[in-house]
């Protein structure tokens, strides 16, 4: 604590005056921080770990963040900012304001910041939705994300930002196993077929291939090893499990198309598709035109071919 000799007089007074007014200045100058709540996924005010869609992406493919901020203060933020850092490279985004709000979103200024925004104002009660779809490096096991949102502006009695930072990170796994695993976010116009390695050996006994229902939606397929769901309910479970991700679940009344190619014969085989949920749906022979969920099955040249139509996520093993 520093010791001030009290002086006498007007001079005193005065030089008492200043080094009060010197010492109390960062309290006269600073600003509250923004009432400003943020979060990941599709909803404003959710609260996803991550926003990445989907978890896991083939390297060189596409992958969207659903990102939403709002305004929860009594008064407008003047200036909002967000920028995005990531090893990956911008593709597109989409905006989308509330109750006043009133910003876009493009493509940033490159050297690794691959988004930039801005609203002006963030209104009281205003809230933003982002969905930013970033193109994966080519080569890596993970494709890091920083979020940075600042506001500045401080307007007395409109609002109570002045330079504030707020950082959210998130990540998106990189699979490079092109036997065991394909997929990512699919944008309008790209190839709606995601695949998995359809060259098949000893080493890759099994190839997954998923037609995707709609665009820009994450959409992977795979295989693993893990039979035991299979194993628990029925005799004699055979291959690899196919694993199937259409948008995180969501049901296609008009049902998709998935084709496995199994690198032996199978006769007589059947097929069981597992929900996430652990329950499960036995696929039924299709007749006639197929209608979601059904299957069918023919060999030839020493391989099965499957071709199961089905209206949402799960896995697929044969038995």
């Amino acid at each position: 604590m520093m010791r001030i000799r009290a002086f006498r007089g007007p001079v005193a007074l005065a030089l008492t005056l200043a080094l009060t007014l010197m010492l109390a200045a960062p309290a006269l100058v600073s600003a509250k921080p923004a009432a400003l709540a943020f979060g990941f996924g599709p909803i404003v005010g959710g609260s996803l770990p991550s926003g990445a869609l989907p978890a896991a992406a083939s390297p060189g493919s596409k992958v969207a963040f659903d990102i939403w901020a709002r305004n929860g203060g009594k008064s407008n933020i003047s200036k909002l900012f967000l920028t995005a850092t990531t090893t990956g490279t911008f593709h597109s985004v989409t905006v989308t304001n509330f109750n006043g709000a009133k910003g876009s979103c493009g493509p940033g200024p490159g050297n690794g910041v691959e988004l930039s925004c801005s609203w002006k104002p963030l209104s009281k009660g205003g809230a933003v939705q982002v969905r930013v779809v970033f193109t994966t490096p080519s080569t890596g096991d993970s494709m890091p994300v920083l979020f940075e949102w600042s506001s500045s502006g401080y307007v007395p009695g409109s609002n109570n930002s002045h330079g504030d930072l707020f950082v959210q990170t998130d990540s998106v796994a990189l699979n490079g196993d092109a036997n065991s695993f394909a997929g990512g976010f699919l944008t309008t116009g790209d190839d709606p077929v995601v695949q998995t390695n359809p060259a098949l050996s000893e080493g890759n006994p099994q190839s997954t291939k998923i037609t995707s229902p709609a665009f820009n939606i994450p959409v992977t397929a795979g295989e693993n090893n893990d039979i035991s769901d299979c194993e628990e309910v029925f005799e004699e479970c055979f291959g690899q499990a196919s694993i199937i991700s259409v948008n995180n679940g969501q049901t296609f009344p008009g049902g998709f198309t998935v084709h496995i190619v199994y690198n032996a014969k199978h006769y007589y085989a059947q097929f069981v598709h597992f929900f996430d949920d652990g329950t499960y749906e036995e696929l039924e022979e299709c007749y006639g035109e197929p209608v979601a969920p059904c299957v069918e099955v023919s060999i030839y040249a020493h391989k099965t071919f499957v071709t199961a139509y089905l209206t949402e996520n799960g896995k697929i093993i044969g038995h």
